[in-house]
């Protein structure tokens, strides 16, 4: 990970120096956070937002009140949201380099098998109990075991070769890991006592089309009017999102100094405190 980011910044130092133009440093997250913001060249959503950045490495809430200023709202303790579909995902067959796309084509095949009854062992993770009241945390890793357990119990420990029973199987794990994402934002809303109006979803999994439709189904009654998704070729990683994200902070007036250090975890909820930060050719 770092090789990799030490090349990409060389060259974007040496581009900088040879081009005599600003550097402008983009954090990841930024990066997903915002792309949907290009398509009205900046002006929505307003702030304040949520923001729900899921994919196969990240997966958290975000409040964004400017810009600059962000707050992780809940954030996974252990794997990500996506990790863990490509994980169910494999468990059950599933094969090919992009297991959520594949996952997803698989069960479009087989819509009318979604909601039937199929022995099955899967429970949505962090939910309250004697120890634990209200926890804002995302925790994915027990997935890939429930996928097991299920097997080992009902399933002689193989995959089942009707492509049926596999497909309610996969809808009922998508299915629960997604509420898991939606359980704790109407968490977070409650606690915080949030008074916004839009939600961003980006990242990989945002391109799911049911974790749409699920969002909006739950989140609309509870006050949030406006759902942003970056269109579909724009929710992997991508350079579309962190040139925009670039063009954002550069217009507000943000640069960084040449030979400031990469770093390989970069929280968005303090960005700006990394060493080289310039506004308007003044030192943060």
């Amino acid at each position: 990970m770092v090789g990799s980011l030490v090349g990409g910044y060389q060259l974007g130092m040496g581009l900088s120096i040879a081009w005599g133009c600003p550097l402008v440093g983009v954090n990841h997250m930024l990066g997903h956070l915002l792309v949907v913001r290009m398509q009205s060249n900046g002006e929505l959503p307003k702030y304040p937002f949520l923001s729900l950045l899921v994919s196969g490495g990240h997966t958290m809430c975000v409040l964004s009140t400017s810009l600059t200023e962000h707050k992780i709202l809940v954030d996974t303790v252990d794997i990500a949201a996506g990790d863990a579909l490509d994980k169910c995902g494999r468990e059950l067959g599933i094969t090919g380099n992009m297991i959520g796309k594949e996952s997803e084509k698989f069960l479009n095949l087989h819509r009318d098998q979604w909601e039937e009854r199929v022995d099955i062992m899967v429970k949505e993770p962090m939910l309250n109990q004697w120890d634990r009241v209200d926890t804002l945390q995302y925790s994915f890793a027990s997935f890939n075991s429930q996928v097991k357990n299920t097997l080992k119990k009902y399933y002689n420990s193989q995959i089942p070769s009707d492509d049926r029973i596999r497909a309610r199987l996969l809808f009922q794990f998508q299915k629960t890991i997604f509420q898991h994402l939606i359980s704790k934002i109407k968490l977070a809303i409650k606690a915080e006592n949030l008074d916004v109006e839009s939600i961003i979803c980006s990242g990989g999994v945002s391109s799911n089309l049911y974790l749409r439709k699920m969002m909006k189904d739950q989140l609309q009654p509870l006050g949030l009017k406006n759902f942003y998704f970056p269109q579909l070729n724009l929710c992997t990683d991508n350079a579309v999102m962190i040139g925009w994200a670039g063009i954002e902070l550069y217009e507000n007036g943000f640069t960084t100094d040449v030979g400031t250090s990469v770093v390989r975890k970069w929280p968005i909820d303090s960005f700006l405190e990394l060493e080289g930060w310039k506004k308007n050719g003044n030192q943060l």
